[in-house]
C-alpha cells in the first residue's frame, strides 16, 4: 500500500497586529501555517469602533462565543447608521433576510414608487423599538447584526481566542528582503504568503514603489475624538455638522464622538468651539485612499496598509475581511494576484463612490438609472443605494405602479408580523 502523504498548509507571515492583523489571523489560520509577528512599541488606538455585520459573520463562523466577546470588548449592538441632519434618515442591515424575500426588480419599482425602502429590513424597527440583538445561532435575525466595540481590546481578545494556534512573536520589523517573486524574508522571518498590517507605514509594499493614491472626491482629513457619558442607541449616528459630520457610537460605559472634518475648511480651534469640548480629547489625521497594488506578487495588505476611507458607513474592517477572504479563495484557485488586485480595486471604488453618493455631489449618481443599472460589486446590495438614494433625496419620477404598492404591502405585513412575534418572545 502507498504511503499518504498530508498536504502541507501554505504559510503566512502577518507583519502587525491590532486589529487588522489579528482579524487576519483568525481567518486564515485553519487554512494556513500562520505566524504574525507584531510590535510592543505600538500603543493601540483605544476608541470606540463601529463594524458591519461582514465582521461579525466571520468572528461567529471562526467559533467566537459572541456574548463572551461582547461582555470582554465593551461591546453594543448594531442594526444600522442613523443620519441626523443630512437630512434625517435611517440605514438599516437586512439584506441577507430580503434576499429571502424579495428580488431586486421589485425593490427597484418599490423604490421608484416612492415607498420607504429602509422600512421593508426588521432591523430598522428592532433598532427603533429596542429590541437586543440575538446571538443565537438559531435566530433568523443573527445573520445581518453588526457590532460597535472598543478597539483597544478587541486584538487581545482575538489573541486570546487563537493562543497556541498560530506561532506569534514581538519583533520590530528591520530588513524586509524582496526578490522576483515578491518578499523574499522579513528579517529572519520568511513564508509563501506575506500579509502587511504595517499601518500607514506599509513596511511591506515600500520595497516595490506602490503608490498610495489619495482620493481627491472625498476631501476630509481630520478627526476629534472623544467621549460622552452612555447613551444607548442600537445604531451608529452620524451628524451633519458645519464642516463635516459626527459619528456617536454607544459603547457599553459611555459614547465615543469623533468629529471628521476637512482641515482646509476649519482649524482645530474652530471645530473644538462647535462641539464645545475642553478636553479629555485628541486629533486623528488621516488621508483618505488606497495603494495601486493591494495585492502584488505574494503580499497582501491589508487594513490601514491598503486603504482608509472617512469611517461614515464602517467599511474600513469589513474591506480587510473581504481582502483576507478573496485573498484566501484566490490561493485555493491556484493565486492569481493580478485578478485578486483587480477585484479588490473594484470594491474599494465602489465603497468610495458610494461614500460620496451620500454628499450628493457626484453627477454619476444623480438618477435613479444609474442605481438601477449599476453591476452588483461588495459589499453593497442595490437595498444600500436606495436607502441612501432615498436619504439625500435623489431625484425620483414617482410612478403609480399597483404591483409595487401590492409587493411592499405585502412585505412591510412581513416585517411587522416578525416584529410582533418577536416581540412576544422577549423575556
Amino acid at each position: 500500500m502507498g504511503r499518504i502523504f498530508k498536504r502541507r498548509k501554505p504559510t503566512v507571515l502577518i507583519c502587525g497586529g491590532g486589529t487588522a492583523g489579528w482579524l487576519a489571523a483568525v481567518m486564515l489560520h485553519e487554512k494556513f501555517d500562520v505566524t504574525l509577528i507584531e510590535s510592543e512599541s505600538i500603543p493601540p488606538i483605544g476608541v470606540g469602533e463601529s463594524t458591519t455585520e461582514t465582521v461579525t459573520d466571520v468572528m461567529r463562523s471562526a467559533g467566537i462565543d459572541m456574548k463572551d466577546f461582547v461582555s470582554k470588548t465593551n461591546a453594543t449592538g448594531k442594526y444600522g447608521v442613523q443620519f441626523t441632519g443630512w437630512p434625517d434618515y435611517f440605514h438599516p442591515f437586512g439584506e441577507t433576510w430580503l434576499q429571502e424575500h424579495i428580488d431586486e426588480d421589485k425593490l427597484s419599482s418599490m423604490y421608484s414608487a416612492g415607498h420607504n425602502i429602509s422600512k421593508l429590513s426588521p432591523y430598522t424597527h428592532m433598532a427603533q423599538d429596542g429590541i437586543e440583538p440575538p446571538m443565537d445561532f438559531k435566530d433568523e435575525f443573527y445573520h445581518d447584526v453588526a457590532l460597535h466595540w472598543q478597539n483597544d481590546l478587541v486584538a487581545p481578545y482575538l489573541k486570546e481566542f487563537l493562543g497556541d494556534k498560530i506561532n506569534h512573536h514581538y519583533h520590530d520589523i528591520d530588513v524586509v528582503a524582496t526578490d522576483k517573486n515578491g518578499v523574499k524574508s522579513v528579517d529572519s522571518f520568511t513564508a509563501d504568503y506575506y500579509v502587511d498590517c504595517t499601518g500607514s507605514a506599509r513596511l511591506l509594499s515600500k520595497p516595490f514603489g506602490i503608490e498610495y493614491i489619495p482620493f481627491d472626491d472625498l476631501h476630509l482629513d481630520s478627526a476629534i475624538v472623544y467621549s460622552i457619558p452612555m447613551n444607548s442607541n442600537l445604531y451608529t449616528e452620524a451628524i451633519k455638522r458645519k464642516f463635516g459630520w459626527e459619528w456617536s457610537i454607544p459603547l457599553q460605559d459611555r459614547n465615543n464622538r469623533g468629529y471628521v472634518y476637512c482641515s482646509d475648511w476649519a482649524t482645530e480651534q474652530e471645530i473644538i468651539d462647535e462641539i464645545g469640548v475642553k478636553e479629555g480629547y485628541r486629533v486623528v489625521k488621516f488621508c483618505a485612499g488606497a495603494l495601486t497594488n493591494i495585492a502584488h506578487k505574494n503580499v497582501i495588505s491589508n487594513g490601514l496598509a491598503a486603504h482608509f476611507i472617512e469611517p461614515l458607513e464602517a467599511t474600513n474592517i469589513e474591506f480587510g475581511v473581504f481582502t483576507i477572504r478573496w485573498f484566501m479563495e484566490s490561493v485555493e484557485a491556484g493565486y492569481d494576484y493580478k485578478s485578486l488586485n483587480d477585484k479588490l480595486l473594484a470594491s474599494v471604488t465602489e465603497i468610495r463612490d458610494f461614500i460620496v453618493f451620500h454628499y450628493h455631489n457626484d453627477d454619476r449618481f444623480r438618477t435613479i438609472e444609474n442605481i438601477q443599472d449599476r453591476p452588483p460589486i461588495e459589499p453593497w446590495h442595490p437595498f444600500n443605494w436606495y436607502c441612501v438614494a432615498q436619504g439625500v433625496s435623489l431625484k425620483n419620477e414617482i410612478n403609480n405602479d399597483i404591483d409595487a404598492l401590492l409587493d411592499y404591502v405585502i412585505i412591510e405585513g412581513k416585517v411587522h408580523e416578525r416584529m410582533a412575534s418577536k416581540t412576544r418572545d422577549l423575556p
